[in-house]
């Protein structure tokens, strides 16, 4: 059965129309602060100090990659005077579309730092590929309301064409298949998101897909093992691509062609479409797994073009864990001093005092971290970490992101990245590797093992144990890491 990417928030909406109802009443007319994560929750309370109410949307210990949200979080949220939140895709949709539907002021915080001196840094994927990775995508301004849809309308080729989504535990999750005509295949984006996707061909030849978005229409042309030359266009066999829908229409998004080091020159080129052919070359060839899940692609081989990560994971183009730099930190507290400034001026004085104040702990705690893991040598700086959270921190201080089991803590990795993941260990000597606390990380810790290297807990998006400040967080994940890697 087909379903849409969207998630259907119409119970939760429900709920929240009553939590926004006057029946809830303050016992006072103190500010009333939202925060998407604790650590927003943490920087908040050291600006307010006791002059307003802070309040976290997520338990303790909490994911905001994958927590949705629930009756009391929405009540809390429908009765604060302000709701900040990372976003950035950080979170999970259904609590950013929770949080959106409500109405309250919201402010992302990490998208409004930059123009205090944050510096945001671009999601790198893989780009070393034995076939094209190809996704979807929504162009369009992360300020635009609604969502985007991409809708396979027609296809003209010798076979059937398959668009699937594989989760976490294997199950997929079908969004495209020409097999059964064209009724309900759709796939819906936030905007400014992509998702990966795996595609699936049923005979050799060559395919035109028309895609519909809105108002534009385009034709994807894919040569399936057959001389992708012969059509006389541009052809795209490696990377990472998207079709991609913005304001100009739909085009192809993604890597151009790899340089001498397999890397791509850039990350971000449009290609026409009518220009471009997608190439699956016969190596994609393979058997079509048991599984009766699998059963509406038929029995036997299929051409298929996997997706790049397993796992039903939207993201955006900029890496959403900015606070893992403490500068970053400095221009959130800023953008979050100003915002409580304009909802309640008469502490904005108090406010601007508490800013100033813990800015200056947040200074001194750079320059420490920074010379608290000075000594480490260039070959003990590298990271393995469970998931891909640490690339503010890695280039703040001095490391290299050396791997991780995956990007997102609700994608499963494929035998291959972990057989990658245990070389890279190898490759490069890493005596440890890190995980979060609350997290199994069952492969990390079996590659360790078979490894012989230490797992050590390091802290991304939640506070536990003896960790209960952003302060905290840093100061912990700094002494781990210099302790487990010299």
């Amino acid at each position: 059965m087909k379903r849409s990417l969207a998630i259907t928030f119409a119970s939760l909406l429900i709920g929240c129309v009553g939590c926004a109802a006057p029946s809830i009443q303050r016992e006072n007319q103190r500010t009333q602060i939202a925060t998407s994560t604790a650590v927003l929750a943490d920087i908040a309370r050291h600006i307010v100090g006791d002059q307003a109410d802070v309040h976290s949307l997520l338990p303790p210990g909490a994911d905001p990659h994958i927590y949705e949200p629930t009756l009391r979080s929405l009540r809390t949220a429908a009765n604060a005077d302000v709701i900040f939140t990372n976003h950035l895709l950080l979170e999970e949709q259904a609590m950013m579309k929770a949080i959106t539907a409500i109405g309250v002021p919201h402010i992302a915080v990490s998208e409004r730092s930059e123009s205090h001196g944050a510096e945001l840094i671009p999601l790198v994927e893989d780009a070393s590929l034995d076939t094209v990775w190809l996704g979807m995508r929504s162009l369009f301004p992360l300020n635009s309301t609604g969502d985007t849809e991409l809708k396979l309308i027609d296809v003209r080729g010798p076979g059937a064409v398959f668009a699937f989504l594989i989760g976490t535990f294997g199950t997929p999750s079908t969004y495209f298949d020409s097999s059964d005509g064209f009724d309900n295949d759709t796939v819906s984006l936030p905007v400014g998101a992509h998702t990966h996707m795996s595609w699936a061909f049923t005979k050799p030849g060559y395919y035109e897909l028309d895609i519909a978005s809105g108002e534009h229409t385009a034709t994807v042309s894919v040569a399936v093992g057959v001389d992708a030359h012969q059509l006389s266009k541009e052809v795209v066999d490696s990377g990472h691509h998207d079709i991609a829908v913005g304001e100009n229409g739909i085009v192809l998004y993604g890597d151009a062609a790899p340089t001498e080091d397999k890397t791509p020159a850039s990350t971000n080129v449009i290609r026409e479409l009518d220009a471009t052919v997608i190439s699956v070359p016969n190596t994609a060839l393979q058997e079509i797994p048991g599984s009766p899940a699998f059963r509406f692609l038929g029995r036997g081989e299929i051409f298929m073009l996997p997706q790049a990560v397993l796992g039903k994971h939207v993201h955006g183009e900029i890496d959403p864990h900015t606070w893992l730099d403490v500068r970053n930190v400095i221009a959130w507290v800023e953008v979050m001093r100003e915002e409580l400034s304009r909802i309640d001026p008469a502490n904005a004085a108090t406010y601007a005092h508490n800013a100033h104040a813990y800015t200056q702990q947040l200074q001194v705690l750079h320059e420490d971290i920074t010379t608290q893991l000075a000594s480490l040598a260039p070959s003990r700086r590298y990271l393995i970490t469970t998931h891909d959270a640490y690339g503010y921190f890695a280039q703040a201080y001095g490391f290299t992101v050396a791997g991780f089991v995956s990007p997102n803590p609700s994608i499963e990795p494929s035998t291959r990245e972990l057989t990658a993941l245990s070389n890279s260990i190898k490759n490069l000597q890493v005596p440890a590797v890190f995980v979060e606390p609350g997290a199994a990380s069952p492969h990390l810790r079996s590659i360790a093992a078979d490894n012989n290297v230490s797992v050590c807990t390091i802290y991304s998006d939640a506070f536990s144990g003896d960790v209960h400040t952003y302060i905290d967080l840093m100061r912990t994940n700094a002494t781990t890491i210099k302790d487990c890697l010299q």
